[in-house]
């Protein structure tokens, strides 16, 4: 075991139920905002404010008050306001953490998280009058669904709140999601809150960085259905992660990505996404870039033609192809399971 010891150092003693209880889900930033708030409470010349903190840490100061509402979320700290209209002044005072002692021990979460609480409109009112930032998300939640909340919807997003333990602005992102795709219903909300909530997304950052992805991935899908004539359906997770490999990992471009698909067609009588994989395949493996390198390559394979012994057949080609043998290899070499193909 390792030893730790301290020499004449000055110390700023953190509770333990801080580190044992409240670290190991929050946001670096949370933390660290929280630690040099909790270290200038022993200062005698303080500097607490969100400009202080920002400046101390390195931060933007938008940073230092969504760490403050995280913790008091948390019920780690509370907040008191000065002003009405100006957000980043207040005060904060840190909470008796004794509570927290054996309330989340590891070996049993997952047990309690696979079981959804059953709550009451008592329970969410309570919250609310005791955390403002709970409150507004209800008003947010409704402006983002353009509806009254339901009773059930009142509930449920509480149970987002209180059982996964998501943020409020977690929460209102995933409204605001779900809103932009068209989908109201508050179970598939539920739907997209437990999966963030299995896939580590729980906090604002982690939330703004998956959106980000997603809408990448969804405009590199619209634009290659576009650039391949694809409509009345969406591309397959397989389909889609092959034009990824051909656009990003191979390089190829838009232009290059269409002729694959024309060749393919052309050859087989159909679009399959194998013939193509193939195709880029030996072209990057050939230093094939461009429209132009393909014509080298077609002009080449007719020369090496021409100086072949003549046979029955061996006098037909069809320009810009591949024969059988050479595409029956290509497509073992490569082969990808492609639904529907």
């Amino acid at each position: 075991m390792a030893g730790y010891s301290l020499a004449g150092a000055q110390v700023v003693c953190l509770p333990c139920e801080f580190v044992d209880y409240c670290m190991k889900d929050a946001n670096p930033t949370y933390i660290a905002v929280y630690i040099y708030g909790f270290r200038q409470c022993f200062s005698n010349n303080p500097k607490g404010k969100v400009a202080d903190v920002a400046k101390a840490l390195g931060i933007l100061e938008s940073d230092v008050v969504r760490a403050w509402q995280y913790w008091e979320e948390k019920g780690v700290v509370s907040l008191s306001y000065n002003s009405e209209s100006d957000m980043t002044d207040f005060s904060v005072t840190f909470s008796d953490l004794s509570s927290f002692a054996g309330k989340e021990d590891n070996s049993d979460t997952e047990e309690k998280k696979a079981v959804k609480p059953s709550y009451k409109l008592s329970d969410v009112t309570s919250a609310k009058d005791k955390n403002k930032f709970l409150s507004e998300m209800y008003t947010h939640a409704e402006m983002l669904m353009a509806k009254p909340l339901t009773q059930n919807d009142i509930l449920t997003l509480y149970s987002l709140y209180d059982w996964l333990s998501l943020p409020v602005e977690v929460i209102l992102m995933i409204i605001e999601h779900a809103v932009s795709l068209g989908k109201k219903s508050m179970r598939y909300i539920e739907t997209v809150a437990l999966s963030w909530s299995e896939n580590g997304i729980t906090t604002a950052d982690a939330a703004t960085e998956y959106l980000a992805s997603y809408e990448k991935a969804g405009k590199m899908k619209r634009r290659f259905k576009k650039l391949l004539g694809i409509s009345g359906r969406d591309l397959t997770e397989t389909e889609a992660g092959l034009l990824a490999s051909w656009s990003e990992t191979l390089g190829f471009s838009d232009e290059m990505i269409r002729l694959a698909y024309e060749k393919t067609v052309m050859q087989t009588g159909k679009a399959s996404f194998n013939y193509m994989n193939a195709i880029l395949k030996d072209w990057a493996e050939k230093g094939i870039k461009t429209p132009g390198d393909t014509e080298k390559e077609t002009k080449q394979k007719k020369e090496l033609n021409t100086r072949m012994p003549k046979t029955k057949f061996s006098g037909y080609t069809q320009e810009g192809s591949y024969s059988d043998d050479e595409l029956e290899a290509l497509i073992k070499k490569s082969s990808v399971k492609v639904k529907g193909e």
